[in-house]
């Protein structure tokens, strides 16, 4: 028998391994549209901005950290909390590109506002449960190294998104 805190690791597994498809899924049909209106053939594209562009790299990172969650691994617990957070992040600093043309303040539908933040007070929501103490006494991460590698790649993924 599962106890509370083996079930909601799996859960959080499969909602991020979900969210990671569905993001993956849309930035690829995203993509997939533009490259057919557009008219430009694959010699002229790069994949990397195109991986980059169209957040396909994060929604990699978000999948994998889900997998590896659900069949509790550390890393996946690491990554799990990485990109909870850096989702966050991320979701926060579109919100303020939805409303913030260089100094300019443009209005926009505030339905996508309130999505936008629902979704940041999710991700916040799962990152701060998997830094419970019954997951920090599984995963025992008493190195202070762990600690930093985990800030260190949520700052890495969020500069590199606003950049």
């Amino acid at each position: 028998m599962y106890s509370k805190r083996r079930v909601t690791e799996i859960i959080i597994g499969i909602l991020l391994f979900a969210i990671g498809c569905i993001s993956f899924y849309s930035g690829y049909t995203a993509f997939l549209y533009i490259y057919e209106r557009a008219g430009f053939s694959w010699e002229e594209i790069s994949l990397l901005k195109v991986f980059h562009n169209y957040n396909l790299i994060t929604s990699m990172l978000v999948i994998i950290s889900g997998i590896f969650l659900i069949v509790s691994k550390r890393i996946g617990w690491m990554g799990s909390i990485v990109m909870s957070f850096s989702s966050a992040i991320l979701l926060v600093i579109q919100l303020f590109k939805l409303y913030y043309d260089g100094n300019e303040y443009v209005e926009k539908d505030t339905s996508n506002a309130f999505f936008l933040c629902l979704s940041s007070a999710f991700f916040i929501t799962i990152g701060m449960i998997l830094l419970h103490k019954s997951f920090i006494k599984k995963y025992q991460p008493t190195t202070r190294n762990i600690w930093s590698l985990i800030i260190l790649f949520i700052v890495v993924l969020t500069v590199s998104e606003i950049l």
